[in-house]
């Protein structure tokens, strides 16, 4: 039985068209856990570091999960801050980058270990930043 060309293009359109949408859907679902509200992050997050721990217990964690900690930053932390985020203030922090997702706009998703002056883990702080490519 022979097929049209009409046919074909149709077909090939169509299979076309599945693969995008599952290649849409594969970039989507991946970054669904990092598509939630910045406060949900900053729990995830002290789950596996939980408020009072000390700098090394932190920095040993981030480095386990395959996170690259900025180097630690030593000074006053205002609380209120907008960088680092910070709503409770401290005495020295890193920056992680956690994630990126989007394709035309791109999130970032970020988090920021405040440490008080005994240098233990007050503040997990979330910051998301939206650019256009």
């Amino acid at each position: 039985m022979e097929v049209s060309v009409r046919a074909r293009r149709v077909i090939a359109w169509t299979l076309g068209l599945i693969a995008l949408g599952v290649a849409f859907a594969a970039l989507w679902s991946a970054d669904l856990r990092w598509r939630v509200s910045e406060e949900s992050i900053a729990a995830r997050e002290l789950e596996t570091t939980p408020l009072g721990s000390t700098e090394t217990v932190v920095l040993n964690a981030l480095i386990r999960r395959d996170r690259q900690p900025s180097p630690m930053w030593r000074g006053v932390i205002e609380p209120d801050s907008n960088y680092p985020v910070s709503t409770r203030g401290g005495a020295s922090y890193t920056r992680v980058a956690l994630a990126e997702y989007g394709i035309v706009f791109k999130t970032s998703v970020e988090a920021f270990y405040i440490f008080d002056g005994d240098r233990r883990l007050v503040e997990v702080g979330i910051r998301k930043t939206t650019d256009a490519f």
